[in-house]
């Protein structure tokens, strides 16, 4: 596996551990736990992705995919 693949998949278990650890309610909550716990971030990709497993709030709750 190439660097940058390695790279992207540690970004998406940071995203799925603030999630699922529940620290992370909002995208940009999200972002700052990933970037608390790794050197470099691809903020738009950490974004996209967090709007991806978050889904859309839907009468002030979010709605998982």
């Amino acid at each position: 596996m190439g660097k940058v693949k390695s790279w992207m998949m540690e970004m998406e278990e940071q995203v799925n551990d603030a999630i699922s650890y529940g620290v992370a309610d909002s995208e940009d909550a999200v972002l700052e736990y990933v970037q608390d716990h790794m050197d470099v971030v691809d903020k738009s990709f950490v974004l996209q992705y967090a709007k991806e497993r978050l889904g859309t709030p839907k009468n002030g709750y979010l709605v998982w995919p």
